[in-house]
């Protein structure tokens, strides 16, 4: 894990490995607090043992088995009114990636996790700090399953199991970066419609599924998009009902 190549103006070059840590994104942000660069790095380890996800959650990982890693980097005139724009530039810059290599059936898991049909295989943790109206910095935490078979009581997938070729984790982290790099600037040069472009590889877009609520109750509904903050919207029983990331769980798509 310590000969990855960047040629990336927005990400830079620089690459911190660290053998363990608890968190890439911890690190990140403790290195943001302590040493105050200004210049974009990049923190990956070969065995992350406290990985956070959303909603308090962990990315398990052997050791050695996966991809995790942390952009520390510095948006440009980011409105933290409009930073959903990262959990869905990053989610499909992975999705990007798994089709590149010839998986198929890849999708995005609102609000950011994603799958191969109904299996995780990534999951993205974006921690973010303002300065007023604006993303000053912004830690961009990944976690690929490359190699892990399975984890007891996850419903997950390997990239290994899915493609024949044999690839270093290396070298996936270089193709996801790219890909963020492609977005970005497909965004910034209006080549794509974000909002539409997300929502078509959105898991359960438009087809009837079972989610659970705060309460722990469960309701049928279909997923009709999300807004610009990011809240998922779902007719409910002909009402359309935005969700805020904690407030609902897609369980199972019907469909």
């Amino acid at each position: 894990m310590r000969n990855i190549v960047l040629n990336s103006e927005r990400f830079g070059s620089r690459v911190i490995f660290l053998s363990e840590c608890e968190s890439t994104n911890d690190i990140a942000l403790e290195y943001l607090r302590e040493s105050k660069p200004v210049d974009p790095i990049i923190f990956i380890t070969d065995h992350q043992t406290k990985g956070r996800g959303q909603r308090g959650n962990t990315w398990l990982a052997s050791k050695g088995a996966n991809l995790t890693f942390s952009i520390l980097w510095f948006p440009k005139s980011l409105l933290v009114q409009d930073q959903f724009v990262l959990n869905q530039i990053s989610s499909l810059a992975i999705a990007k990636t798994l089709t590149d290599l010839g998986v198929n059936n890849v999708k995005v898991k609102w609000p950011n996790d994603v799958f191969v049909r109904n299996e995780k295989i990534a999951g993205i943790l974006i921690e973010n700090l303002a300065a007023g109206k604006y993303v000053k910095a912004s830690v961009l935490g990944i976690g690929l399953n490359v190699n892990q078979k399975s984890i007891d009581g996850v419903n997950m997938v390997s990239l290994s199991e899915l493609i024949k070729l044999k690839l270093s984790r290396e070298s996936i982290c270089e193709k996801i970066i790219k890909n963020l790099d492609f977005f970005l600037d497909a965004v910034k040069n209006n080549v794509i419609d974000l909002q539409t472009f997300y929502e078509s590889n959105l898991l359960a877009y438009g087809k009837s599924a079972n989610f659970r609520d705060l309460k722990g109750e469960r309701f049928v509904g279909q997923i009709r998009g999300v807004d610009e903050q990011g809240l998922l919207k779902i007719d409910k029983e002909g009402e359309l009902v935005k969700f805020a990331f904690k407030e609902v769980t897609l369980v199972n798509v019907l469909e």
